[in-house]
């Protein structure tokens, strides 16, 4: 599966374990997002939400590490808004 941030196409995928034992990341070298797949739904709704918001940030120049209590916050006002996966456009992929 993939999404389009700021117009760069990045992977998606659903990993058994993901480093620091996050819910989720995001590699903006290589263009990939990870998400923990023995998570609720839920979880990995607010998990997806984060890395987009951390991919949007470092695309339009805010560099360098992010305030992760601020876009866990973000990430759960919109989802508690009804934002999940699948109001985004998400295609195949490879």
């Amino acid at each position: 599966m993939e999404i389009k941030i700021c117009g760069i196409v990045y992977e998606i995928s659903y990993e058994k374990e993901i480093e620091f034992t996050a819910w989720g990341s995001i590699n903006h070298v290589h263009c990939t997002i990870k998400l923990r797949k023995d998570l609720n739904p839920q979880c990995q709704d607010t998990a997806f939400i984060e890395e987009v918001i951390h991919g949007i940030l470092a695309h339009t120049g805010f560099q360098g590490k992010h305030n992760e209590t601020l876009i866990q916050s973000i990430a759960n006002g919109l989802y508690q808004a009804g934002i999940t996966r699948d109001s985004f456009e998400i295609t195949g992929g490879k």
